[in-house]
C-alpha cells in the first residue's frame, strides 16, 4: 500500500512538474532569450544528476541520440575556432547541450517510473494551457498588455503571436497538440468524462491554427493526425474527437472571421474587445458541448459498421488517405500552373494587410525562404565541410542580401546546418533526428495496447516537429524544440526490450562507468550553461545602468561580463559604448578593436570603433572603417539616416 501510494505521489508530482514547466517556458516567449533557455538547460542537467542514482545507464538507443546530440554540440563548440563569431558558436553549442539534457532527463525519467504517461499527461496539460492563453491574447487583449511584437510591427497584428511571439512558432505548437489531444481522448486507463476533455480542446486548436495564418502549422497538424490514425491501434475511436474538433471550430472561425475588426487584429478598439467577448462565449459553449457529446459518441462502435479488413490493407488504406489528403491539399494551396506558384515561391513576402493574411493559405509565396535558403547554399560553397560557424548564417546574409529583410536564419534547421556547419553538421543533424525517428517506430512496433497508442502519440508528434523545423527556426524556440526532444526521450526510452543481463561484475562495473560518465559530462554541461547565462546577466544589468545614465556602474557590469566570456564581441561593445559615454574614448577605441579582431564580419562592432574614431579625430580611419561596416551590411536603413547609401547597382543581387 506504502509502494502504491508513492508511486501515485510521484506520478503526480511528475504531472504537474511537467506541465509547469512547459507553461512557464512557453509564457516566458517560448525561452527564446539566452537567459530563459540556459536556465532551462541547467534544470534539465540537474534532473539528469537526480536521476542516475536510480537509472546509471540508459538503454542503448538511448544512448545512441545521445551519442549523436553531443557529437552535434562539440561540433558547434569547435567551429568557434573558424567561426566568424566564437560568442555565437558556443551559444550554440549550449542550444544543443541544454536539448541533450532535456533528451536524457525525459528518457532517464521514463526510464526510473517504468511508465511515460504521467509526463505525457503533463505536456498535454501544458499544451492546452499555453493554446488557451494565445486565444485569450487575442479574444481578450486587456488581460495581456505587455504584447510588445503586435506594438513594434503593426503590420502582422492579424496573425496569433502570443505567447511565442511568433505565429509559426504557436502554429507549430498547435500541430504538437493534437496527436496528444487524440491520445487523451481515447485512453483506455481514463474514464470517459476524463478521456472527454480531450475532444472539448481539439476547436481551441483549431481556432488556434486559423488565427495564426500558419500554412506550415496547419499542414504539420493534418500530418500529425494522419500518422496517429495510422500508427495508433484507437484509431476508429480518435475518429470522433478528430470529427468534434473540425466540426467545433468551424464557428468559431467562421464568426472571427465575420468581425473585421478582431480578425485584423484591431485589438485597442471598442468593437474588437466587444467581439472578443462573443467569440470567447461561443468558445466556451462549443468547448462544453463537445466535452458532454463525446462520451455519448464513444457508444457509436464505428468499426463494427464497417466491412472488416486485415491489418495490412487497413495500413495500405490509410497511407493511400493521407496521400490523397495531402495531394488534394497541395491541389486546393497550388491551384494554377505549376511554374507560376514556383515563381511565386522565389518572389518576395506578402505584403501586410487583411486581404493577403487571409489569402495566405491559398498563397504559393515562400516569404523570403528561396533567396534564405540559396543564400545558405552560396554560403556552404565557401566551406563546404565544416561550414562558416555555428549560429552566424545571419553574419552572410547581411553581406549578401538579395531582399531586404532583416532575419536571424534560414527558416530551415536543415539550410541552417548546411551553411554554418556544413557537410558534417548535416550529417550530425540527420543522425539525431533520424536516429529519433527509428526508434520511436521500432518503440510502436514492440508494444500494443493503450502503451501502443502512447507510442503513436509520441511517434505522430515527432513527424510534426520534423516538418516544422524543416520550413522554420522553431529548432532556436525552446518551447517547441525543447519539448520535441522530450517527447523523443520519452519515445525514445519506452518499447525496449531489456537486454541480456551480463554476470554481476560486469554490469554492475558497466552500469558504475555509465553513470560516472554522464554525471561528469552532465556537471560540464552545467558549467557551459552557466557561463553566458552569467555574461548576460551581467551585460543586461550593464545596460540597465547605460539607460539610467549611470555610466559607473555600466562599465563594471561590462567588465564583468567580458572577463566571463573574454572570446565574446558583445560585452566587449557593449564596454566601449559605456566608455565612450563616460568620456573614455581611449579605453573605448581599445575594447572596440578587440570586438573587431573577435568578430571581423559584425558590422555593429565596425560602426562603434569607426564612431569612436571620429571622437578622437581620426578621419581617416573613421571613414575607412566606416566603409568597411557598410560592405558588411550595405542594405541597412541606418545609411540613409546618415546620408551614406551604396547605389543601386553595387547592392547584391
Amino acid at each position: 500500500m506504502n509502494l502504491e501510494t508513492s508511486a501515485t505521489r510521484s506520478h503526480r508530482a511528475a504531472v504537474a512538474v511537467t506541465a509547469i514547466a512547459l507553461f512557464a517556458v512557453g509564457m516566458r516567449g517560448g525561452g527564446f532569450d539566452i537567459p530563459e533557455r540556459h536556465i532551462v538547460g541547467i534544470i534539465a542537467w540537474l534532473v539528469v544528476l537526480l536521476s542516475l542514482p536510480f537509472v546509471p545507464r540508459p538503454r542503448r538507443p538511448v544512448a545512441i541520440v545521445a551519442l549523436a546530440l553531443a557529437g552535434l554540440a562539440l561540433l558547434s563548440g569547435l567551429s568557434s575556432l573558424w567561426s566568424e563569431s566564437a560568442e555565437r558558436s558556443v551559444l550554440e553549442m549550449t542550444r544543443v547541450l541544454g536539448y541533450l539534457g532535456l533528451f536524457l532527463a525525459a528518457a532517464l525519467t521514463a526510464q526510473r517510473m517504468s511508465s511515460r504517461r504521467p509526463v505525457v499527461t503533463g505536456l498535454t496539460l501544458g499544451f492546452v494551457g499555453l493554446l488557451l492563453m494565445a486565444v485569450l491574447s487575442r479574444l481578450e487583449p486587456g488581460l495581456f498588455p505587455a504584447q510588445e511584437l503586435q506594438q513594434v510591427r503593426p503590420e502582422i497584428r492579424p496573425r496569433l503571436t502570443y505567447p511565442l511571439n511568433y505565429w509559426n512558432g504557436v502554429g507549430a505548437l498547435a500541430a504538437l497538440a493534437v496527436p496528444f489531444l487524440l491520445y487523451q481522448a481515447t485512453r483506455a486507463d481514463l474514464g470517459p468524462r476524463i478521456r472527454a476533455l480531450g475532444a472539448a480542446a481539439m476547436p481551441l486548436t483549431g481556432l488556434v491554427l486559423y488565427l495564426t495564418f500558419s500554412r506550415g502549422g496547419l499542414v504539420a497538424a493534418v500530418l500529425a493526425a494522419g500518422v496517429f490514425l495510422l500508427a495508433s491501434p484507437t484509431r476508429w475511436g480518435a475518429l470522433r474527437p478528430l470529427a468534434i474538433g473540425l466540426v467545433g471550430a468551424a464557428p468559431l472561425v467562421l464568426l472571427v472571421k465575420s468581425y473585421r475588426a478582431l480578425n485584423d487584429g484591431l485589438l485597442d478598439t471598442d468593437e474588437a474587445r466587444s467581439q472578443g467577448h462573443k467569440v470567447l462565449a461561443l468558445l466556451v459553449v462549443v468547448s462544453l458541448a463537445a466535452w458532454a457529446i463525446s462520451p455519448l459518441l464513444e457508444r457509436i462502435d464505428v468499426r463494427s459498421r464497417l466491412p472488416r479488413v486485415s491489418r495490412v490493407h487497413a495500413r495500405v488504406a490509410g497511407i493511400a488517405a493521407i496521400v490523397v489528403v495531402g495531394s488534394l491539399a497541395l491541389a486546393v494551396v497550388s491551384f494554377g500552373d505549376v511554374s507560376n506558384r514556383w515563381e511565386s515561391f522565389r518572389g518576395a513576402a506578402d505584403k501586410p494587410g487583411s486581404a493577403q493574411i487571409e489569402g495566405r493559405y491559398f498563397s504559393a509565396s515562400g516569404n523570403g525562404r528561396y533567396e534564405y535558403w540559396s543564400a545558405s547554399i552560396d554560403a556552404w560553397k565557401t566551406k563546404p565541410i565544416a561550414g562558416r560557424g555555428a549560429g552566424t548564417w545571419d553574419y552572410w546574409w547581411l553581406r549578401h542580401a538579395t531582399v531586404e529583410a532583416f532575419v536571424r536564419d534560414s527558416h530551415s534547421q536543415w539550410f541552417d546546418m548546411i551553411a554554418e556547419l556544413g557537410v558534417l553538421g548535416v550529417a550530425l543533424v540527420l543522425a539525431v533526428l533520424g536516429s529519433i525517428l527509428w526508434f520511436a517506430i521500432a518503440a510502436r512496433r514492440r508494444v500494443g495496447g493503450d502503451e501502443a497508442a502512447l507510442a503513436a502519440c509520441l511517434l505522430a508528434a515527432i513527424v510534426a516537429f520534423l516538418l516544422s523545423t524543416s520550413i522554420d527556426w522553431v529548432w532556436e524556440i525552446p518551447a517547441i524544440a525543447g519539448t520535441f526532444f522530450v517527447i523523443a526521450g520519452l519515445a525514445v526510452a519506452g518499447g525496449h526490450q531489456t537486454v541480456r543481463r551480463s554476470p554481476v561484475t560486469r554490469r554492475w562495473t558497466a552500469r558504475l562507468g555509465a553513470g560516472a560518465a554522464i554525471a561528469l559530462f552532465a556537471w560540464v554541461a552545467i558549467c557551459a550553461q552557466a557561463l553566458p547565462l552569467l555574461s548576460t546577466w551581467q551585460l543586461r544589468a550593464s545596460q540597465d545602468a547605460a539607460r539610467h545614465e549611470d555610466w559607473q556602474s555600466a562599465i563594471q557590469h561590462a567588465d564583468s561580463a567580458r572577463s566571463l566570456q573574454p572570446w565574446a564581441a558583445g560585452p566587449q561593445i557593449q564596454l566601449a559604448l559605456s566608455q565612450r559615454a563616460a568620456n573614455d574614448n581611449k579605453g573605448a577605441l581599445a575594447n572596440a578593436q578587440s570586438a573587431v579582431r573577435n568578430e571581423p564580419t559584425n558590422w555593429r562592432a565596425w560602426l562603434v570603433l569607426a564612431n569612436i574614431e571620429n571622437d578622437l579625430g581620426l578621419r581617416a580611419e573613421y571613414g575607412r572603417h566606416l566603409r568597411v561596416a557598410r560592405s558588411l551590411n550595405p542594405r541597412s536603413r541606418y545609411w540613409q539616416s546618415i546620408g551614406f547609401v551604396l547605389p543601386a547597382d553595387q547592392l547584391p543581387h
